[in-house]
């Protein structure tokens, strides 16, 4: 029997949007399963929304509240007019502007208050594995784990360094 792949893959993503918005009213304190359940939505989303509302969606609900504000005012002050992420030039979540293969979550470490999880993107099988692709910098608040920020590496910085930098730009403040 033929298995329909949109079907399919519209089932999936339903399915992990009812998980989210669960997972939104039940706090997820596990760094991990936070990731997982980020990249899975990520995932499973990307070919049935556009870029620009997948990123905000995903904002909304993975971005602590200061950072999510910071990212959707650059975001609807680029993308929403030229239906690309002008500014930032790549897609928050990836350090990206390829369509995601696949991912696998590392184990997290504490610095403080924040929690940091590797974050390999790209990857299909544990053959695959690299470098982490960017870390996840997470604080845990009443309503469970959300991204603070997220470490791009070195030479790229941070988004909310890379946002500071979009709002500047535009003579804004963040």
């Amino acid at each position: 029997m033929a298995r329909n792949t949109n079907t399919s893959c519209m089932l999936l993503f339903s399915l992990i949007l009812f998980l989210t918005l669960v997972n939104k009213v039940h706090a997820i304190d596990d760094p991990v399963d936070f990731a997982v359940s980020l990249y899975g939505s990520r995932l499973a989303s990307q070919n049935a929304e556009t870029p620009i509302q997948q990123s905000l969606n995903l904002a909304s609900a993975f971005f602590a509240k200061d950072l999510n504000k910071a990212f959707a005012k650059v975001i609807n002050a680029d993308g929403v007019k030229t239906g690309e992420l002008a500014c930032l030039d790549f897609d928050a979540f990836t350090n990206a502007q390829d369509t995601m293969r696949g991912f696998f979550i590392e184990n997290a470490t504490s610095q403080g208050a924040i929690t940091i999880v590797p974050v390999n993107l790209g990857v299909q099988s544990l053959d695959e594995l690299k470098t982490p692709s960017l870390y996840l910098h997470l604080i845990k608040t009443p309503t469970g784990l959300l991204v603070n920020d997220i470490d791009y590496g070195k030479e790229q910085g941070t988004l909310r360094s890379r946002l500071k930098s979009c709002l500047n730009h535009k003579h804004s403040s963040f």
